[in-house]
């Protein structure tokens, strides 16, 4: 169900939103959701593609359009910035007429925007798709410590581990001071790494430590080469961690001691993978704000590098509900996760990769869009058709008589797992699996 937004907020319905003789719900019909987007959905005869090479004609022609803006739009004239504020004039080859500068908007711009509803109408695939992409979302649910290592042949094997807290702090001067029968406190760096008795530690490290148990909490009162304990470390979110003020605002960070091996799950190598995806995404600066200035969060944390890694898994025959007892893992305990099923998977909709909308790979075989806009792949590419020249403006008043505010823009979020997953009641969601 889908809903079109028109300045105001559609409150909707749980009830009609995945109802069917096949999917009956028992979600109140009383609890409401917001859609403010309005979705095309895909047809469930899949992708049209067709021989190219039975194509025949050679018509050509031109079309003159006119286009009447019906809201305020701008396409931005990024290299002349007015102020820190980000003023932006528009678009233009700095020709000016009746005293102001001619806007522009770019054939690049049409051409995509003309490419995007070709695409609808025609049933063709979905072009700028990145079918490798990930679904990362933030879970509520607390997962458990655990330990992952490579074999010989390279897979990834997952075990249990014992949590055991040590006190950090971050932005603070000093070394690690010990407060009487207090576990000690340490300094971590900008560069998330912890530094001890003359050494420094990353995640990932081996680290031996003095450990103690006080009701259900485990407690490293110190790191020390003389210690009892021998666990990896995991230093978390660097965004998160407070200023060292006397010892009294420090954190917990982790050193993971490691036990039996965890049986009974599949697609570990996977979800190793994933756990990747999840770094990435939060070292993405258009996706984590909180990144600022700051070179990076969950330093040293590679996945790439490292034999052993320390992370946080679902793998419990209570708190997995996932069908094919898959592993979720994250570099936190309540942190972001990726689903094992991918945006390639999604788009296949009739289990026929020849009418999958994921994007066209050979040029001998293409949906409409394809053929006529082009196309470009691994081993393959075709020319475009047509040619989109730019929109000038032509009217007569001054377009930059006064400045205009531009209201913000959005898009869906995936992440959003609640709201796009199917409810089977007030309480669980489906997985997207």
């Amino acid at each position: 169900m889908s809903n079109f937004y028109n300045g105001n907020n559609y409150h909707g319905n749980n009830k009609n939103h995945n109802n069917s003789k096949n999917n009956p719900v028992t979600v109140d019909s009383n609890v409401s959701y917001i859609n403010p987007y309005n979705f095309i959905s895909l047809n469930k005869d899949g992708c049209k593609r067709y021989d190219t090479n039975k194509e025949k004609g050679d018509l050509t022609g031109y079309i003159d359009c006119e286009l009447i803006t019906k809201t305020e739009t701008i396409i931005p004239d990024t290299e002349h910035i007015d102020s820190d504020f980000h003023i932006y004039s528009f678009h233009n080859y700095q020709e000016k007429k009746n005293g102001f500068i001619i806007p522009v908007i770019p054939g690049s711009e049409l051409r995509g925007m003309l490419r995007s509803d070709f695409e609808v109408f025609t049933d063709s695939c979905l072009s700028t798709i990145d079918v490798d992409k990930s679904f990362i979302s933030r879970t509520k649910d607390v997962k458990l410590p655990g330990i992952l290592k490579k074999d010989a042949k390279g897979d990834w094997h997952l075990f249990k581990a014992t949590r055991y807290a040590l006190h950090t702090a971050r932005k603070g001067k000093g070394f690690a001071r010990n407060r009487s029968s207090e576990d000690a406190v340490y300094m971590v760096d900008e560069y998330n790494r912890l530094n001890c008795n003359g050494k420094t530690y990353k995640t990932g490290d081996k680290v031996r430590f003095v450990g103690k148990t006080r009701g259900i909490m485990n407690n490293v009162l110190e790191i020390s080469e003389n210690g009892d304990k021998t666990g990896i470390l995991l230093i978390g979110e660097l965004g998160v961690k407070k200023d060292f003020k006397n010892g009294k605002n420090s954190i917990h960070d982790s050193i993971f001691v490691c036990g039996d091996e965890v049986r009974g799950f599949t697609g570990i190598n996977d979800a190793v993978k994933k756990l990747k995806d999840i770094i990435d995404a939060y070292n993405d600066k258009g996706l984590n704000k909180n990144l600022g200035k700051r070179s990076g969060w969950y330093i040293g944390y590679d996945v790439d590098e490292l034999e052993e890694i320390p992370v946080w898994h679902n793998a419990d025959p209570v708190k997995n509900k996932d069908p094919k007892h898959r592993v979720y893992l994250s570099p936190a305990a309540i942190g972001k996760e990726a689903y094992h099923r991918t945006i390639d998977e999604l788009l296949d909709v009739v289990n026929d990769k020849t009418k999958s909308y994921s994007p066209c790979i050979d040029k001998n075989f293409l949906c409409e869009a394809c053929n006529l806009f082009g196309f470009v792949a691994d081993e393959n590419a075709k020319g475009s058709r047509v040619r989109i020249t730019d929109a000038v403006y032509e009217g007569e008043e001054n377009p930059y008589s006064r400045s205009r505010i531009i209201k913000e823009l959005s898009s869906p979020h995936v992440a959003n797992a609640a709201f796009y997953s199917l409810f089977l009641n007030n309480a669980d969601l489906a997985n997207m699996s």
